[in-house]
């Protein structure tokens, strides 16, 4: 991202935070201990790093750690602790880079909160995946 470039999006959930640049690009700083930079490491970064193998993102949303983000094909990715399944694709484990969320599709934004993360797709019907400890 140069300097130029715009920013369309920003969330910020501490201890780290992630834009959307104006090309569709994800990058993100902060603390990166559960790997919710999504750069393949999970240090901590004081100056923003792209996100990886993700492009033409539309949307972003975090929890508490881990990160999520839309691209224009209506596909979910995810990112960082999936301990409580927080990912979206059946595996509690961590991932330092994006892993695309699983059975769902056609999806229009994204949301998320502590543990949990939610998707609307273009039926109307409200997907979530997550810790669910609050039902």
């Amino acid at each position: 991202m140069n300097k130029s470039e715009l920013v369309i999006a920003i969330v910020c959930l501490l201890p780290f935070i992630n834009i959307i640049s104006g090309s569709g690009d994800v990058l993100a700083w902060g603390g990166g201990g559960n790997g919710q930079l999504g750069n393949a490491d999970t240090d901590n970064a004081i100056y923003p790093t792209s996100v990886l193998n993700i492009s033409n993102i539309i949307a972003v949303a975090s929890g508490s750690q881990t990160c999520y983000a839309l691209d224009t094909s209506d596909h979910v990715w995810a990112w960082g602790n999936g301990s409580g399944r927080q990912l979206g694709n059946g595996i509690r484990s961590y991932s330092s880079i994006p892993v695309q969320v699983s059975n769902i599709s056609n999806i229009l934004g994204i949301a998320s909160s502590d543990n949990t993360a939610y998707a609307l797709d273009n039926s109307g019907h409200v997907w979530s995946w997550g810790a669910g400890s609050f039902g």
